[in-house]
């Protein structure tokens, strides 16, 4: 099965979005159809406790309790798109109610990071970005480091007066271009009245 940092089953069918949504945020236990939450924060012991009040506790078998039990590095793995910021809901550590404040520790290299909720905006993509932060709560400071893989999901666009030609002649031309990020140019030259192939057919060479 591989590791685990958390197991929790619900008696309901959950989507995507639900669990994409969802997936690093600490529950309370008291969610609507959640039956069963293991933490797997305990570390040492073979049994699990149930955190919320149906109290399903489990045993763990076939692990050495003393060996097998590692760090969690699950929650500070994160992935987002270009377009989108990520968002850390400090409050979600905060077991005791006592936040106090979150600041930056090391900044990221790639993006932004603003306070009140921990959020990243980032500034370039094909990249992963890393930062850090801290919580301080009821005297008590911990440290999150955080690294995130940013993908591109935004189209390039043309830069101001490309693409434009010169130099026509009865054997060639000059083709001017520029576009905002690095990537491939494809064009295809027609002769009068020839049916225009779509994008597909050129970027597949059909």
């Amino acid at each position: 099965m591989g590791q685990l940092d958390e197991i929790r089953i619900w008696n309901e069918a959950r989507s995507l979005t639900e669990i994409q949504n969802n997936r690093y945020k600490i529950l309370l236990g008291n969610e609507t159809n959640l039956a069963v939450l293991f933490r797997l924060d305990k570390d040492g012991v073979t049994k699990v406790y149930d955190a919320t009040s149906n109290n399903i506790d489990g045993t763990l078998t076939n692990m050495d309790a003393g060996s097998d039990w590692v760090e969690s590095e699950a929650w500070n793995k994160r992935s987002i798109s270009s377009s989108q910021t990520l968002v850390i809901d400090p409050e979600g550590y905060d077991v005791d109610g006592a936040l106090e404040a979150s600041t930056q520790s090391v900044a990221p290299s790639n993006g932004t990071l603003t306070f009140g909720l921990v959020i990243y905006t980032p500034n370039n993509f094909g990249v992963t970005d890393n930062f850090t932060y801290q919580v301080n709560s009821g005297g008590k400071s911990d440290t999150y480091n955080i690294a995130v893989t940013v993908t591109d999901d935004t189209d390039p666009s043309f830069e101001a007066s490309t693409p434009s030609y010169s130099s026509v002649t009865q054997i060639g031309f000059t083709l001017n271009t520029d576009i905002d990020e690095a990537g491939d140019i494809f064009y295809v030259v027609l002769a009068d009245g020839a049916t225009a192939p779509t994008s597909s057919d050129v970027v597949n060479r059909t």
